[in-house]
């Protein structure tokens, strides 16, 4: 069960903490441009007062963070689904040779597999 659980926790921050970074690589990025735009604008002679048309959007920010629950979510999700214990229907094991009790050579053979109760 705490195997289960430490699993689900990796599976959910991992996913969490990568489009994070991501989000602040593309926040550095965007400062980035910003301030290469400015020292631009300062160097330019010609003023351009047309008004400029911004479409409606989420803040980035939200964004990223509605993104990564959603990632972050569906890994732990999956995590989950894959840690059943369970065997498949006709699923077997193999058991390898061995001797018995009394010295007798049983050669390695496919047993069906044992479930949990």
């Amino acid at each position: 069960m705490i195997r289960m659980l430490l699993y689900s926790l990796l599976f959910f921050f991992g996913p969490a903490l990568l489009m994070f970074a991501l989000h602040r690589l593309t926040m550095m990025l965007r400062l980035w441009l910003r301030l290469r735009r400015l020292q631009q604008a300062q160097n330019a002679t010609v003023i351009d007062i047309t008004p400029e048309e911004r479409a409606h959007h989420l803040r980035p920010g939200m964004v990223f963070i509605v993104a990564s629950m959603l990632v972050a979510g569906l890994c732990a999700w999956l995590a989950w689904q894959q840690m059943d214990e369970t065997p498949a229907p006709g699923a077997s094991r193999y058991v390898p040779a061995h001797m018995d009790a009394y010295g007798n050579l049983i050669p390695g053979q496919m047993l069906p597999a044992k479930g949990k109760p």
